[in-house]
C-alpha cells in the first residue's frame, strides 16, 4: 500500500501537468500554450542546425504536433507508472531527457539576463533541477525494481535446492 501510494503521489504532478495542456491544447495550433512552447522549441532546432549544420525542422512535425507527442508521452508514462509498470517510468524517463533541456534552458539566458529578467531565469533554473530530481527518483525507482527482482529469484533458488 505505501509504494502504490507514493507511485500515485508522484504520479500526480504528471497527470496535472499533462491533462492541463491537454485542455489547452484543444484550441488547436493557436492554443496559448504554444506561445510559450514554440520559442524554446524554435531554439533547440536553431541551436542543433548551428552546432551540428543539420536541419532538424525538416525531419520533424509541427510544434503542436511535438507538444501533443510530448504530453501522450507525459500522461500514458505517469498512468502506468502510477500503476506500477515499470515502463510508465520509462517513458517518464525519456519524456524529462528530451523535455526538461528543452523548455528549461536556464544557461542560454544568464549572460543576457536584464535585472527583470533574474527571476524568470531563477525559476527556470528550480524547473530545470526539479526534474533533474524527479528524473533521479525514477532512476532509483527502477534500480530498486531490478534489485528486488534478483533478491527474489535468488530467494527462489536457494528454496529449490
Amino acid at each position: 500500500l505505501t509504494t502504490a501510494t507514493g507511485r500515485a503521489l508522484f504520479s500526480f504532478i504528471f497527470i496535472a501537468s499533462a491533462v492541463n495542456k491537454w485542455q489547452a491544447l484543444r484550441a488547436g495550433p493557436d492554443a496559448a500554450l504554444m506561445s510559450s512552447v514554440t520559442p524554446a522549441l524554435r531554439l533547440m532546432k536553431h541551436t542543433i542546425n548551428a552546432k551540428t549544420g543539420f536541419d532538424l525542422c525538416s525531419l520533424l512535425p509541427s510544434d503542436y504536433a511535438l507538444v501533443r507527442f510530448a504530453t501522450t508521452l507525459e500522461l500514458l508514462g505517469a498512468s502506468l507508472f502510477a500503476a506500477g509498470f515499470a515502463i510508465g517510468a520509462k517513458f517518464l524517463i525519456l519524456f524529462l531527457l528530451i523535455v526538461t533541456p528543452v523548455m528549461h534552458p536556464f544557461w542560454v539566458h544568464t549572460s543576457e539576463a536584464a535585472i527583470g529578467d533574474e527571476a524568470a531565469l531563477g525559476v527556470e533554473m528550480i524547473m530545470f533541477f526539479k526534474n533533474v530530481a524527479l528524473l533521479g527518483a525514477l532512476v532509483t525507482f527502477l534500480g530498486q525494481r531490478a534489485s528486488h527482482a534478483a533478491t527474489r529469484e535468488k530467494l527462489k533458488a536457494i528454496k529449490r535446492d
